[in-house]
């Protein structure tokens, strides 16, 4: 792991994009002013390794520039990219409330700034505001049903209708700007990325991308650009795999996090 700069950060320079990050969407400046103050602000070169997945977790990343690839390796060496975190997607989300160590290796795909957050500290913050720890649990909720989700679309689907559903997120995720029924991503991904998101050969990637060009579906610009059809896609996923999450279900799951904040819990 390569050595990386760091640097205490100044509050009321980091509040703004705090905000930014899903989690700490929902929190007043006072809030927001407090968990900067825990922060430091690291930066790596392509290729640093920000942590191993056999390191004991021990800070919660914030990326704020460039990319970080999340992935883990098969004893046989085969590779699953769990993430590519741009900037406002903190990892890991298990930090907030497990102990142990990383789930994943991060390693920085090109020059990037990221904001630290120590976990033990953080927990120590939270003991003390619980209001912190009911609004952040809540949100958390809502990715366990995104993870759901996603984890439904790999159940239930192809290959290829788990590619239409990942292009699908990324735009509700990533996308900027309209033309017409087209939607761009604002994070450029190469076919080797979208396959390892997807645990495929880039050779099959590239299949399916063939396949939802001629539908007219997707466009590549010669920058590597994506551009999506929202209505194309959607149409062409199977209706019989499709799995709605049960509103019950988020009622509970929702319930279960109110619960967990009162009683002080970390059972998620």
């Amino acid at each position: 792991m390569s050595a990386k700069k760091e640097g205490v950060l100044l509050t009321s320079a980091t509040t703004s994009i705090l905000r930014a990050f899903r989690p700490f969407r929902n929190l007043t400046e006072e809030e927001l002013a407090a968990i900067a103050e825990l922060c430091v602000s690291r930066h790596y070169a392509r290729g640093d390794y920000l942590f191993l997945q056999s390191d004991e977790i021990s800070h919660v990343y914030l990326p704020v520039q460039g990319r970080v690839r999340l992935y883990s390796m098969s004893e046989s060496g085969k590779e699953q990219t769990f993430l590519l975190a741009d900037p406002g997607e903190l990892f890991p989300h298990v930090g907030f409330f497990l102990s142990g160590n990383y789930p994943y290796h991060a390693v920085a795909l090109q020059e990037a700034v990221c904001y630290a957050l120590p976990v033990r500290s953080f927990e120590r913050l939270l003991a003390a505001h619980p209001s912190i720890h009911f609004k952040i649990t809540q949100v958390l909720a809502d990715k366990i049903l995104e993870l759901q989700r996603r984890l439904e679309a790999k159940t239930f689907y192809s290959t290829e209708g788990q590619l239409i559903s990942l292009l699908l997120r990324l735009t509700e995720e990533h996308g900027c700007g309209h033309e017409g029924e087209w939607r761009k991503l604002s994070a450029s991904l190469t076919n080797g990325e979208l396959a390892g998101l997807l645990g495929a050969s880039r050779e099959t990637v590239n299949r399916m991308l063939s396949k939802l060009k001629k539908n007219q579906a997707v466009l590549i610009g010669e920058d590597g650009s994506i551009k999506v059809s929202v209505k194309r896609l959607r149409g062409m996923l199977p209706s019989a795999s499709e799995a709605a999450v049960d509103a019950d279900m988020v009622r509970r799951i929702r319930h279960h996090s109110d619960q967990c904040c009162v009683s002080g819990g970390h059972e998620l």
